[in-house]
């Protein structure tokens, strides 16, 4: 075997002799100097036991074939050259093992960054001034949002709140009546839907029922005129784990793997950024569950940039890097998911966020004490609790306070330190832990803690409000 012709960096053998002997933990040049003369020592022994062509293809194109790791150990003169690199003490078959176990985990970091260098979905979105007008009425009122690159952007909201009507404005399937759309520092609002590279997964109309998997993902590449279109294709399949629908219709799919081919297709426009919707999605908690845990897995896999609507705040809250919760066409409130939690702006907001929701509580005011509220819940008096914002003569009265389940603590009934004091209706466990539904003279309020803890329906138990913990609504429903 001819050295020279491998040692040219340049060449395939080179690169693959690279790539194997990072699988082996081993520097290159090191690597090929026992190679070379173990290559020459057995086939002087072996002519044909160790034969170029048969390494050239064992190591070929510059990458390492998982497939073909197994010919290592079938082969004397390779196992031979594998013992002279392997660490003194180490089982031979156990490294080459771990090496294989190395270069598989390469293999699918490269395919990655080789689908990720092809969909660079890394657009910022940016809504000025959005308004949209149905009848005389505004669907969506004077909206302003901003996702950077890379960023999930979760529009929160329950049905009827506008949320899936922002998607649409932003596809370019709704006009605005006032502000603009700007992606990537295009104002893209008088730019037709086609033409402004977001990808829309909003339901499955945009699939042609005759049509199998195949032929309605093959409909959107045969007129992709560019080199690898088809490999491309055959990338996002493997990717979407469709290979096992391909020749099924859409009726027979699930409304999670019908979003999925629908997205197939999205994904060849080369958008800017990408829409989801969870609305027309029926079925199961299970099915939008696992909806969501394949969104989860394509920004794991492609870190694209994303807008979704949706009215589980769950879902919201793991998935999202921000929140815009929306009711009635207007923004209530926009921020990090834990932010959303601790420092609700408003009532709504709070009582959207989080599970079971925020407990809340009628209050008589009785004054204010510096930036501090002095109010009695159901006649345990002067209850001090500290405003989040100043105090002076404009601010509002409190109308009632609000407290997270997880955080009302429990205690017996005649405790001193006892705020409330109730008749357990409900109890739900949850292994070592459960949630008590206890009524008071304040209203039912839901507390949680160790299972060990709860009593049984009937029983009396006492509640414990840390002030820390308590939020204050105005009567209009603002954080105090």
């Amino acid at each position: 075997m001819a050295a020279n012709s491998n040692d040219d960096p340049q060449s395939g053998f080179f690169l693959a002799a690279q790539e194997f002997a990072r699988a082996l933990g081993v520097d290159v040049g090191v690597f090929l100097a026992q190679y070379l003369q173990q290559a020459t020592d057995m086939a002087a022994a072996d002519p044909d036991c160790l034969k170029s062509t048969e390494i050239q293809l064992l190591l070929q194109e510059g990458v390492l074939a998982t497939d073909r790791i197994a010919h290592i150990e079938n082969c004397m003169a390779c196992t031979a050259m594998a013992e002279t690199i392997v660490p003194e003490g180490s089982n031979l078959a156990d490294y080459l093992s771990s090496a294989k176990l190395r270069a598989e985990e390469r293999l699918q970091r490269n395919k990655r960054t080789r689908l990720q260098s092809r969909l660079s979905i890394d657009g910022r979105i940016v809504l000025q001034g959005v308004t949209r007008r149905v009848s005389n009425v505004a669907v969506v009122d004077d909206l302003n949002l901003s996702v950077e690159s890379g960023e999930i952007c979760a529009l929160l909201g329950p049905q009827g709140s506008g949320t899936s009507t922002v998607l649409r404005i932003i596809a370019g399937l709704e006009p605005v009546d006032e502000g603009s759309i700007v992606l990537d520092g295009i104002d893209v609002t008088p730019i037709p839907a086609g033409r402004r590279r977001v990808a829309s997964v909003l339901d499955s109309a945009s699939l042609q029922s005759h049509l199998t998997v195949g032929e309605n993902i093959a409909s959107a590449y045969k007129f992709k005129r560019t080199d690898g279109a088809r490999a491309l294709a055959d990338e996002i399949v493997v990717m979407l784990d469709l290979e096992g629908v391909m020749g099924q219709t859409p009726a027979s799919l699930s409304d999670a793997q019908r979003a999925r081919v629908v997205l197939a297709r999205a994904l060849f426009s080369d958008p800017k950024l990408l829409l989801f919707d969870s609305m027309p999605l029926k079925g199961e908690a299970s099915t939008l569950s696992a909806f969501w845990a394949e969104i989860a897995e394509l920004h794991r896999e492609l870190g694209p940039t994303m807008v979704i609507s949706t009215n589980d705040q769950a879902e919201a809250m793991r998935l999202a890097d921000q929140i815009c919760v929306l009711l009635n066409g207007r923004v209530l409130q926009t921020g990090k998911p834990e932010d959303l939690y601790a420092r609700p702006d408003n009532r709504a907001v709070a009582g959207l966020i989080g599970y079971p929701p925020m407990n809340f509580l009628p209050v008589t005011p009785l004054g204010k004490t510096g930036n501090a509220f002095s109010l009695s819940i159901a006649g345990a008096e002067d209850i001090t609790v500290s405003s989040r914002f100043p105090i002076d003569a404009a601010t509002p009265a409190p109308h009632a306070v609000g407290i997270r389940p997880e955080h009302v603590l429990l205690t017996d009934p005649n405790s001193s330190g006892a705020e409330l004091a109730g008749t357990v209706i409900a109890i739900a466990r949850g292994g070592d832990t459960a949630t008590v539904t206890v009524a008071t003279e304040a209203g039912e309020v839901i507390a949680g803690g160790t299972a060990a803890e709860m009593r049984k329906p009937g029983d009396r138990i006492g509640l414990i409000l840390p002030r820390e913990q308590l939020h204050v609504f105005a009567h209009d429903g603002r954080t105090l």
